[in-house]
């Protein structure tokens, strides 16, 4: 439930050098997507708006900080970051079919309008995701996929 490492030397020892991939990349008209597993609420600014990454993947809907969430990421984030993610793996292992297309629902509705939202798992697929459950959450993005998204309706 917190950093490997303490943000001051994540401040120290990483971020300088993430800084200097995302200018090199962006110089060449690259963008970064940046891979980081659990909650990183307290290093977002760092990463978003000192290293200029592009794109975090997963936002993991499972970490142990209920306050990491998703739909609050793209709120403050939204206009300079692409996010990835928030398919609970575990829903879409036993949850229901109603349960997986509400939930993909409430992610194309409220992250994906005005761009910066890729749907995808919160970390990944496992085998005992099933065939029906996987087509549940494509079908969401098939049908509320089309851009432009609209801002969720309200009914």
């Amino acid at each position: 439930n917190g950093l490997f490492m303490s943000l001051d030397n994540y401040r120290e020892l990483v971020f300088p050098w993430l800084k200097e991939i995302c200018k090199v990349a962006h110089e060449r008209g690259c963008k970064v997507m940046l891979h980081s597993d659990g909650d990183l609420s307290m290093m977002l600014d760092d990463r978003v708006d000192d290293c200029k990454i592009d794109a975090l993947n997963p936002i993991e809907p499972t970490t142990a900080n209920p306050g990491y969430s998703i739909f609050e990421i793209k709120r403050k984030y939204g206009d300079r970051l692409t996010i990835v993610g928030n398919v609970s793996p575990t829903m879409l292992a036993t949850g229901s079919i109603a349960e997986i297309e509400a939930y993909t629902t409430r992610l194309m509705r409220e992250c994906a309008p005005g761009g910066g939202y890729i749907l995808a798992s919160g970390h990944s697929i496992n085998p005992a995701v099933t065939l029906d459950r996987w087509q549940a959450m494509l079908r969401i993005r098939d049908t509320l996929g089309g851009y432009p998204i609209r801002h969720h309706d309200p009914r």
